[in-house]
């Protein structure tokens, strides 16, 4: 049964814990074989409630993590969700292990409970994004990026700069300072970009402003309104894939959101005949994930 079993349980492993919590779950992995066989995805996600005092990770876990990732064969994809103040003494111990991952996924947020946004000001969080733009920049072989922000053009303009072939790149987050039509143009620099996720399509300034509150699908008339926003937002996506396609010729898929995936039927002249779409999980089908 566990020969069975273990291909599908330690396909995807994941740690989220504090520091100390952490380090013990790296220990106990190191112990066992089917993790280094067998593993694609790794997330490792540490909430840390240091009162305030930000205290440092344990020398020890950083050394194990820088340990344990490069003795993963099969890893295709690394989440890595630390605190931002936190981020140096690993980045020193795998500088210093000379460790290279093929694929990475890089997310930096400060975690105090269960909050998702970093509670730090505007030119820190910005000088994080570029600094974790950079790093992936080094990471030659490259082909999925992803980064969580409020997305801009000083930012894509240096991931453009950084990773000019990737292959794969999501922009998630909230709503973005500059519309998805102020962004299309540099995308004219990325040579070899197959697949691109956006955040939903009341966050690319297309003209879809839904309902901030839920309650006015409530009572009479609900149905009637939910519906309307409901068309209102499928017109928005296929405005985005229509502007997105017309645009990138080589590109194969299109998520506007995590679920929404369009795809375009052209002739050999590369000229759109159809978009068509579909309903599927963005993170099943990031670039070596699913596919090898």
């Amino acid at each position: 049964m566990r020969e069975l079993t273990a291909p599908r349980l330690f396909k995807e492993v994941k740690v989220k814990h504090g520091w100390w919590g952490g380090n013990c779950s790296l220990k106990a992995l190191e112990k066992s074989t089917h993790v280094f066989t067998l593993t694609r995805t790794f997330e490792m996600e540490m909430y840390v409630d240091d009162g305030g005092k930000r205290s440092r990770p344990p020398k020890r876990l950083c050394a194990r993590l820088a340990t344990v990732l490069p003795a993963l064969p099969k890893l295709t994809r690394l989440t890595l969700n630390l605190p931002e103040y936190q981020t140096e003494p690993f980045r020193k111990e795998f500088q210093n292990r000379a460790v290279t991952l093929p694929t990475a996924i890089f997310g930096g947020k400060e975690r105090r409970y269960s909050w998702l946004d970093a509670n730090v000001d505007g030119e820190y969080k910005n000088r994080h994004c570029f600094d974790l733009i950079r790093a992936a920049g080094e990471a030659r072989r490259l082909r999925h990026f992803e980064l969580q922000a409020r997305w801009e053009r000083s930012f894509l303009s240096a991931i453009r700069k950084a990773m000019p072939k990737i292959q794969s790149l999501a922009l998630p987050g909230t709503r973005y300072e500059d519309g998805i039509g102020e962004l299309l143009p540099l995308f004219d620099g990325f040579s070899e970009l197959k697949v691109l996720g956006l955040s939903n399509a009341a966050d690319l300034d297309v003209g879809y402003n839904p309902p901030g509150c839920g309650n006015v699908y409530m009572g009479p008339g609900g149905d009637a309104v939910r519906k309307s926003v409901q068309e209102q937002g499928r017109r928005a996506e296929q405005r985005v894939a229509r502007m997105v396609f017309r645009r990138l010729n080589g590109l194969e898929e299109l998520w506007v959101g995590n679920y929404d995936r369009a795809k375009a039927v052209r002739t050999a002249s590369r000229d759109i005949t159809e978009i068509t779409w579909d309903r599927a999980y963005r993170y099943a089908s990031v670039i070596g994930t699913d596919r090898n």
